[in-house]
């Protein structure tokens, strides 16, 4: 995708992940600017520097790198542009420790994610199968110079392409993950908040450095929708797939998508317990309740095992709403954190997913969100 008229030049890059290949995005003018760098590979380097190539630049003529967000996908390559150029990187201090320590910050994920996955119940052989492929993922990024990091705040205005672009703090998919809005051309890139072809996960997360409490992931990401939907904007330019024209209609969906999900999660939680009675000696017997690799298996019974970490990060953000709503509750038995459905309150209060529209299909309901 080429535009001259506002020079924005979109790069599909190739990555080894499932959700395909990754847009990169650089805008002409001063400063020359790249919105997100790839994956550390040399075939999505190699297109990197052919699309630049394309249109009379190389790697050292980059200005500045804005990053939405730190996955490996969209940083990859980051550590080489700073190498080959001066420019500068713009990226949200939530990802500052992925961004200046990427081996360490991932190493402080991966010790929680094993703990975290053990007491959602993982049984010992998946753990073990986890823990080898999240071994690997130090290598997926490299560390770049404090020195050549400007960390932004939501609200803060940024130049690219002789243009101001408005910075939004938009978590969810990710703690640091940012928008950049030109409301006078109308454009929004939204990194992975929104994409047209698959809804984006939202992704578990350690508690930040200092913090005891972990990020409520999908509440966050369904802030940050329905922030974004108030945007002005003809065209949004996303980090994976099709631009999309109607960025509102299709917020819409997603907050659709994620009310029938939350009623799939109370379905299971809700057909598990009939079914530990039914085991039982009849009604009125405790409700151990649920572990959420247990309602994870309810809702995606054939998940394959490299997709497990994304459904019980799905299933997570379900149940944090699910807990915040008063519609379950949460209890730590045996070092395995379970689930049961509350005692219903008359008069309950409407939930962040109440204004969707219930009309939509979902996309795979047997699947959890990607990317």
């Amino acid at each position: 995708m080429t535009n001259r008229q506002d020079r924005i030049h979109q790069f599909a890059i190739p990555t080894p992940y499932p959700v395909g290949p990754i847009n990169v995005y650089l805008i002409e003018g001063d400063p020359l600017t790249l919105v997100d760098a790839g994956p550390r590979t040399e075939s999505a380097y190699q297109a990197l520097v052919k699309g630049l190539a394309d249109l009379g630049y190389r790697p050292s003529d980059i200005e500045q790198i804005v990053v939405t967000h730190s996955h490996a996908d969209h940083i990859g390559q980051l550590s080489k542009f700073v190498e080959s150029s001066d420019a500068q990187v713009l990226s949200h201090h939530a990802e500052y420790y992925w961004l200046v320590d990427f081996e360490g910050e991932w190493k402080r994920q991966a010790s929680f994610y094993g703990a975290f996955l053990r007491q959602a119940g993982l049984p010992d052989e998946q753990l073990a199968m986890m823990a080898q492929a999240v071994s690997m993922g130090a290598y997926l990024g490299a560390s770049i110079p404090e020195t050549r990091l400007h960390l932004l705040e939501d609200g803060d205005r940024i130049e690219a392409g002789n243009a101001e672009w408005h910075v939004f703090h938009m978590p969810g998919h990710a703690s640091g993950h940012v928008v950049l809005y030109q409301p006078e051309a109308g454009i929004i890139i939204a990194g992975d908040l929104l994409l047209a072809h698959i809804s984006s996960n939202p992704v578990l997360e350690a508690p930040a450095r200092g913090q005891s409490e972990r990020p409520r992931s999908l509440v966050q990401y369904l802030n940050s929708l329905q922030r974004l939907a108030q945007l002005e904007a003809s065209r949004t330019l996303p980090g994976h797939g099709p631009t999309i024209e109607n960025h509102r209609e299709l917020v819409a969906e997603r907050l659709a998508f994620h009310q029938r999900r939350l009623e799939r999660v109370v379905e299971a939680l809700t057909n598990g317990q009939q079914d530990a009675e039914g085991a039982s000696s009849g009604p009125g017997q405790p409700d151990e309740g649920q572990t959420p690799y247990q309602i994870c298996q309810a809702l995606f019974p054939d998940l394959p095992p490299q997709d497990i970490f994304l459904g019980i990060s799905e299933v997570m953000g379900h149940l944090d709403i699910l807990e915040g709503e008063g519609r379950v509750v949460a209890e730590t038995r045996n070092g395995q954190l379970r689930y049961r459905i509350a005692q219903a309150l008359p008069g309950s209060t409407a939930g962040p997913l109440d204004q969707a529209h219930a009309g939509q299909h979902d996309q795979n309901p047997d699947r959890p969100t990607q990317d």
